[in-house]
């Protein structure tokens, strides 16, 4: 028996230095997938990620 109240849960970590994303978790039938085109699209066109990556290198 987990600790955890849901059987279904998700962890996404996020390397700002390097642009990747890597996502850990119980998946539900479909969410996998979602989540791979969920995190495309904010990697690419969220202008507060790149803010950060920015301020990160300097």
């Amino acid at each position: 028996m987990s600790i955890y109240p849901s059987a279904t849960g998700l962890m996404i970590g996020v390397d700002l230095a390097y642009n990747l994303y890597s996502a850990y978790g119980q998946y539900f039938p479909g969410l996998k997938t979602l989540t791979q085109q969920a995190m495309a699209k904010i990697m690419k066109a969220n202008p507060a990620l790149y803010v950060l990556r920015e301020r990160i290198r300097k």
